[in-house]
């Protein structure tokens, strides 16, 4: 057997190996979602009636998928010992992700720290606008969220290589259809699924790129909580920024995150403007206003700056 086709088994083998750990965790899945449909204990308002038809489409996707997963057992009766087209196995990428999990997961530690910082700070600021301290506050508590996810983890000395995913760098723990805060699960972006519709999303994100339409966004010109003005484009069927979402990015400026937008102005069409047309004036600010801006984009400036460093120090 020649090296093509040897590469070709070993593609067809790890690709029914990643099938088969995608159809395991939607039986999973599958199986607890029918018990909570049976037992009422699942939408305890829905009509008998109605209830009774879920059962049996539940049932009779179970039943298709245990179909599935009997054929991919014998094809893959033992999913660790695939050989990947790369020459891999599933233990030895298990073991690498779980080095490049550890030094990621303390670079988000980090990240995550210097965020509540900040935002305790805009909470302590007085003179911070009330909108702002409100989105703090949500942000603030959001961030609490993610560091205990983080916490309840495998502490770095208990986490296992077992515990990883052989497919990317994450817990395999995180594998599911059911994403909450408290639980955070995801299907692996790995299995043929999901393989599947990122294909069907490229290709319409790449149709979206070769056909630009610069006339269909507005461009605006935002001004921070920290200080600086940037410009942002949005669909022009929102009347507002605000509108349009995104008001929670880091500021391109400084990479504060998140950065507050406090005022808001429409340059119009992103589309070429008229030679003729001058650019419309910037709107100005109070000058107490834009010397209490001006303080805080050089207090995130120097902040920013120290945790690029001790970013980079992390990554030596």
């Amino acid at each position: 057997m020649d090296g093509t086709a040897l590469h070709t088994r070993a593609a067809e083998a790890d690709d029914a190996r990643l099938a088969l750990a995608e159809v395991n965790c939607r039986l999973a899945q599958l199986s607890s979602e029918l018990s909570a449909m049976r037992d009422g204990s699942a939408f305890p308002a829905m009509a008998p009636d109605r209830r009774t038809d879920r059962v049996r489409e539940l049932d009779v996707e179970l039943a298709r998928l245990q179909v599935r997963q009997a054929e991919l057992v014998a094809a893959v009766p033992d999913p660790d010992a695939v050989v990947a087209a790369d020459g891999s196995t599933p233990p030895q990428r298990r073991a690498e992700h779980r080095e490049a999990y550890l030094r990621q997961r303390q670079l988000r530690r980090t990240a995550l720290q210097d965020k509540h910082a900040y935002l305790t700070s805009v909470l302590k600021d007085k003179e911070a606008p009330a909108q702002v301290r409100r989105k703090a506050r949500d942000a603030a508590q959001s961030v609490e969220g993610d560091r205990t996810v983080l916490d309840a983890e495998p502490a770095d000395d208990d986490l296992r290589s077992d515990d990883m995913c052989p497919d990317a760098v994450h817990l395999s723990a995180r594998h599911g259809y059911v994403h909450t805060a408290a639980e955070p699960a995801w299907p692996c972006p790995a299995w043929p699924g999901q393989q599947s519709i990122w294909r069907q999303v490229s290709r319409t994100l790449n149709g979206i790129a070769a056909n630009p339409q610069p006339d269909e966004l507005t461009r605006w010109e935002l001004t921070l909580h920290c200080g600086h003005v940037v410009q942002r484009v949005a669909h022009r069927s929102y009347t507002t920024y605000a509108a349009a979402g995104g008001m929670e990015r880091a500021c391109e400026t400084c990479g504060v995150d998140p950065s507050f937008v406090v005022a808001e102005r429409s340059l119009g069409s992103n589309g070429s403007a008229p030679a003729t047309q001058a650019p419309a004036p910037p709107t100005p600010l109070p000058p107490a206003q834009r010397a209490r801006l001006t303080k805080r984009a050089e207090r995130l400036e120097a902040q920013a700056a120290e945790l690029r460093h001790r970013l980079q120090d992390g990554n030596q």
